[in-house]
């Protein structure tokens, strides 16, 4: 059996991912195996889990939280046909393939050299990157599957200066 997740970041095409890892994060920072580049989307959103033919899907106590088929979870056994919304903005469905699906979901659909922009990504040694199953436009991409045994997370923010409130003005008194 095939998994598969279809993500639909907002304003840039839908792709999907083969699921043929046991663990994948899901998540803005680099170091996920699923990067999506939305600000609504946590560093490490949601961690996905083989078991058996189907994964377990927990957030990562995110501040905007995860839904599977509308209602807000922490943790899941992710069901064929089930609708995952990521924070407020990404939504993806979670497909499990039968032998006789899968086979004709393989036959690719012809594309053009460069119709994946995850092609054209600068390449670490060491670290494969997967094409998406679904054609992207050769800009930036939103969402990037990476295989490698994690990363580290992007450098925390500088702090926020906050200036000194100014005082009172001194009140007039008219007479």
């Amino acid at each position: 059996m095939k998994c598969l997740l279809r993500v639909m970041p907002p304003k840039s095409p839908p792709m999907e991912f083969e699921l043929d890892m046991d663990r994948i994060r899901l998540g803005r920072s680099e170091g996920c195996d699923v990067v999506i580049k939305t600000p609504q989307v946590s560093s490490i959103h949601l961690e996905l889990t083989r078991e058996g033919d189907s994964f377990r899907l927990v957030d990562k106590d995110t501040t905007n939280g995860t839904r599977v088929n509308g209602k807000e979870v922490t943790e899941v056994v992710l069901q064929d046909g089930d609708e995952i919304m990521i924070g407020n903005s990404v939504a993806a469905t979670f497909s499990i393939l039968s032998e006789a699906k899968a086979a004709v979901a393989a036959v690719p659909a012809p594309r053009p050299a460069s119709a994946t922009a995850l092609t054209a990504l600068p390449r670490k040694p060491g670290v494969e990157v997967a094409s998406p199953a679904a054609p992207v436009k050769p800009s930036s991409p939103t969402v990037v599957i990476k295989r490698s045994g994690g990363g580290k997370l992007p450098a925390a923010r500088p702090p926020i200066r906050i200036a000194k409130p100014m005082p009172p003005a001194a009140s007039k008194s008219r007479d």
